[in-house]
């Protein structure tokens, strides 16, 4: 796909920085939550005691 890099006017300019700026602060809480959820996932599998135990205490 060949871009037309004919030059932007300063509006179009500044709507396109933080077009970018705002996708990539989305697309970095994106990775956060999927590392988190992997993260949680791994520590449940390891630790299912104290995870029975929470439920436990929460269902009384």
């Amino acid at each position: 796909m060949k871009l037309d890099h004919q030059p932007l006017e300063a509006g179009q300019a500044r709507r396109l920085r933080r077009a970018r700026r705002t996708a990539l602060v989305i697309g970095a809480v994106a990775v956060a939550v999927f590392v988190f959820s992997i993260a949680q996932m791994l520590w449940l599998q390891h630790h299912p005691q104290i995870h029975q135990q929470a439920i436990d205490s929460l269902m009384q």
